[in-house]
């Protein structure tokens, strides 16, 4: 099934179909992740695989419907080294388990990623601008740009003239 980004979604019937949801959203209509961004142009292509899994028996049982989740996106970000906006190229593959409270989710085993949420009313943007954000780089950096030059501490200090006033001179004759 290939969807433009809307919401709610009834993720439990998609997975009990065995289905896929696939799509994009603008980047636009992701207000989460704007603040990161240098502008709010672009596209987020997606694909969710839900699947309901059982827990072991350890921990009583029950199912837990997981979805995998992949991103693919263009984004401009600021560049840290230039301050100058360039195109960040965002791709990423997880997989998180849908918990109805945070009971639900002390409960999972720790390899399972838990988010809460509605499986009925699924928010597939919040869901996919948090996983947006996930992806994004801490310290956006354009390769193409030009490392800047700037002197160690230790380099401008042996560069400066010597003071020959030196309020400190004092101490050398105290012993």
């Amino acid at each position: 099934m290939s969807k433009k980004c809307e919401h709610p979604v009834d993720i439990h019937q998609i997975a009990r179909r065995g289905g896929v949801l696939e799509g994009h959203c603008e980047i636009a209509d992701l207000e989460l992740v704007h603040d990161r961004l240098a502008d709010q142009q672009g596209r987020l292509d997606y694909s969710l695989s839900p699947v309901y899994r059982s827990l072991d028996s350890a921990t009583g049982g029950r199912h837990v419907l997981t979805v995998a989740i992949s991103l693919s996106a263009a984004v401009n970000m600021i560049c840290q080294r230039s301050l100058r906006p360039f195109a960040q190229t965002v791709q990423s593959l997880s997989t998180v388990a849908l918990v109805a409270d945070e009971d639900e989710a002390a409960g999972l085993p720790e390899e399972y990623e838990p988010v809460i949420a509605d499986v009925h009313e699924l928010d597939l943007r919040r869901l996919l601008a948090e996983e947006l954000l996930l992806a994004l780089p801490l310290v956006p950096v354009d390769p193409n740009s030009e490392p800047l030059h700037t002197k160690s501490v230790a380099q401008t200090h042996d560069s400066l003239p010597e003071r020959s006033d030196n309020p400190f001179s004092i101490l050398k004759k105290l012993h």
